[in-house]
């Protein structure tokens, strides 16, 4: 399987649709129209005007945003474009406690530009998309598919995380040992590897989601599907590392088996969510 790493990705479809578009000049600005001896100018677009920029700060590459969710729904993403070529989405879902954010309530958020943008006399951002805590999205609706492959693929893993940490809370405290993470971390990397047929599999198991995968015959599963499977990958292993860090410490199979407990709990929670 890929592993898909990059944090950046081009654009297939340009924004068509402008609501409100600002201009600003100079390095650090502000929409009170400060000015500074810096000629580079940034322009601003919002596509999803529920989202509202309520300011913005500019200091060298990094763009200090301020929103407001002024929709009646939870927000749980969001997308950005910068300049023509990059794109960053920001997965609020993902995050605990503040896991969305609800209507009424402002969201800071600093970006920082890609050096490949830099002495560029304009650049420009584009607020492009939100997803929903109900599954639905405003914005670009290729953006928005994507968003939700790369959530399913994590579904997937999360899954399978979960069958893996069941089984191994049903044993004993007495057959927990300072060993027992690294036996769970190479079974967990075992099953988190799996073939296509098995993640097709493991989803035909899961609730309807509100996009399907296919594979088709000689074709690779969707490429956000994928990076989803990788992030999904990454996470589990993460969680699992820091359960042979509390090994050194803490050698009682009490206090693993706790530490598994919180990390099925939130496991659980989170699939409800993606």
């Amino acid at each position: 399987m890929k592993k898909l790493t990059a944090f950046f990705r081009k654009p297939d479809v340009v924004m068509s649709v402008i609501f409100f578009t600002i201009l600003i000049w100079g390095a650090n600005a502000r929409p009170t129209g400060q000015v500074s001896d810096q000629p580079e100018r940034l322009r601003i677009t919002n596509s999803v005007p529920g989202f509202e920029l309520l300011s913005f700060e500019r200091v060298g590459r990094d763009i200090k945003l301020l929103f407001k969710n002024n929709y009646s729904k939870n927000i749980t993403s969001y997308a950005l474009l910068m300049g023509k070529n990059a794109k960053v989405i920001q997965c609020l879902i993902y995050s605990e406690p503040d896991w969305s954010l609800p209507p009424g309530v402002d969201h800071e958020y600093t970006l920082t530009m890609p050096r490949s943008l830099n002495g560029k006399q304009e650049n420009s951002l584009t607020i492009a998309a939100v997803v929903f805590d109900d599954r639905t999205g405003e914005g670009d609706a290729k953006i928005i598919h994507e968003i939700m492959e790369e959530r399913l693929g994590k579904k997937v893993q999360t899954a399978r995380a979960l069958s893996v940490f069941k089984e191994f809370l049903k044993l004993p405290d007495t057959h927990l040992d300072p060993a027992s993470p690294d036996k769970l971390y190479r079974e967990a990397e075992v099953v988190l590897r799996p073939s296509d047929d098995d993640i097709l599999e493991t989803l035909s198991r899961m609730k309807p989601a509100s996009i399907s995968v296919h594979k088709e015959p000689g074709k690779e599963l969707p490429h956000w599907f994928q990076f989803g499977i990788q992030g999904g990958y990454d996470s589990v292993l993460s969680d699992l590392r820091s359960l042979n860090e509390l090994a050194e410490s803490e050698k009682s199979g009490k206090a693993l088996r706790e530490k598994l407990i919180k990390i099925k709990d939130r496991y659980e929670k989170l699939i409800e969510r993606l």
